[in-house]
């Protein structure tokens, strides 16, 4: 399979709704906490990652005409870390404009702080 599009199918493979808290996420956490708070919102989102995952497949894997797959093996947990990885990566695009807010605001105007 193309990388590319598999790119793509696993972005698309979770819910607006999911997305957007992702990205309130990712954008509250660089704001309010710097590059620590950057680095802390990405390891939740990691978090919120594995979970989902895991609760589809073992959902998959209770139903009575399951065939084997998707499994919970070495393959799955290099397809979480790939979206993990990936998924990170694009909301990078929403923490770093996040930090450079931050820094503006910080940033003192006319030699007098900003509060």
């Amino acid at each position: 399979m193309n990388v590319f599009l598999w790119a793509i199918l696993q972005l698309l493979s979770y819910n607006l709704l999911t997305w957007i808290g992702w990205l309130g996420i990712a954008f509250t956490a660089a704001r309010l906490g710097g590059v620590l708070g950057m680095f802390a919102g990405h390891v939740v989102i990691a978090g919120i990652i594995t979970a989902l995952d895991v609760h589809w497949v073992t959902l998959a894997m209770r139903q009575p005409d399951w065939n084997g797959l998707p499994d919970l093996d070495l393959i799955f947990i290099f397809g979480v870390v790939g979206r993990i990885l990936l998924i990170n990566a694009v909301l990078l695009a929403i923490s770093i404009p996040a930090l450079r807010l931050r820094r503006r605001a910080r940033a003192p105007r006319n030699g007098v702080p900003v509060h």
